[in-house]
């Protein structure tokens, strides 16, 4: 009986461990799939990035398109960086019966040429041209030989 309460009880506490209930909150945002040379996200704002020649940069930011807003490039100078692709948005939860939850837009961007820009994305709603973005998201990018 010993050699099963010994067994038992260590068990009990990993099955409890792991049924404890997920601290994320619903308005957290999971972790972008970062495969690129570097990641930023929001915590970036405002700082100066230095890249190499054809080095890539993930911009990772949250969002929600349910509400109409997207995130875009509001300005770059793509003689410098370029956008690679179409932005990705990936939702925070993947069951399909959530609606309404939101996620993360990530951008990638690649070097092209030496020289420096600003790379400027605005979290807006498409059809309201005259309104201010709601936010804003700049780094500065000087590239390096």
């Amino acid at each position: 009986m010993r050699k099963w309460k010994t067994a038992f009880i260590p068990a009990l506490t990993v099955v409890a461990a792991c049924a404890q209930p997920s601290q994320q909150k619903p308005t957290d945002f999971p972790p972008a799939q970062r495969d690129a040379q570097e990641a930023l996200t929001e915590a970036d704002h405002g700082k100066t990035l230095t890249l190499a020649v054809n080095a890539a940069v993930d911009v990772v930011l949250a969002g929600n398109p349910t509400t109409g807003y997207t995130w875009e490039v509001g300005a770059i100078d793509e003689a410098v960086v370029r956008l690679v692709g179409e932005p990705d948005y990936k939702p925070a939860s993947q069951d399909d019966k959530v609606v309404g939850t939101g996620g993360v837009f990530t951008f990638r961007f690649q070097a092209v040429a030496s020289g420096e820009t600003d790379v400027f994305l605005i979290y807006r709603r498409p059809w309201e041209t005259d309104v201010e973005p709601i936010r804003k998201f700049e780094v500065h990018v000087v590239v390096t030989p």
